[in-house]
């Protein structure tokens, strides 16, 4: 049984293998032509997890304070819920400076 647990992995992850070379031009394509085309793909990978990591949670936040700010009338600060969180909410549109409310 603990056997067939641990074959699982694997066995995915020659699927999504064969998913990638057999759904992509790769098996038509000659050697440095296949080095260029999975280079394009590594950077494109990369750039994505570079937004997802650094981008999107700032992004997101934004548009919660702004989307709370226009239905509330509110400000909100998520930095002071949540002090992980990235986010700039000097900048939000209709938000003065010297909001004591």
């Amino acid at each position: 049984m603990t056997q067939m647990k641990t074959s699982i992995i694997p066995h995915k992850l020659k699927r999504l293998y064969d998913l990638y070379y057999y759904c992509s031009p790769i098996p038509v394509l000659s050697t440095g032509e296949t080095i260029i085309f999975n280079l394009i793909n590594l950077t494109i990978l990369l750039v994505s997890a570079y937004y997802a990591v650094y981008f999107l949670p700032t992004v997101l936040t934004r548009a919660i304070e702004k989307l709370w700010f226009y239905i509330t009338g509110q400000i909100v600060i998520v930095n002071s819920f949540f002090p992980f969180a990235l986010s700039n909410s000097s900048q939000i549109v209709g938000a003065s400076k010297n909001f004591t409310g």
